[in-house]
């Protein structure tokens, strides 16, 4: 209630980034986590727990770019929806 158009899509943004952060710091947690353990468990040295240093920043801007690209659609749509309208469905 009260919030701008510009404000309801920075909080669809935001909401969005979030997830975003979340799933590929954990993402990657436990990928790493189940290489680390695979190498331990066999011993194979093909099984390194040492990604390549580029990987992550690709993979969190991949992540970002989509993340802006498909939360300006829904972001766009509850601006457009008036208060009391959705304080009825609700």
């Amino acid at each position: 209630m009260g919030a701008t158009v510009r404000q309801i899509r920075s909080i669809v943004r935001w909401e969005a980034a979030t997830v975003v952060v979340l799933g590929t710091v954990l993402g990657f947690a436990v990928a790493l986590g189940t290489l680390t353990l695979l190498h331990v468990t066999t011993g194979s040295s093909f099984l390194r727990p040492i990604p390549p240093w580029w990987l992550l920043p690709l993979v969190a801007a991949g992540a970002a770019t989509a993340t802006l690209a498909i939360s300006s659609l829904p972001g766009r749509r509850a601006a457009a929806v008036p208060v009391l309208t959705a304080a009825k469905t609700e």
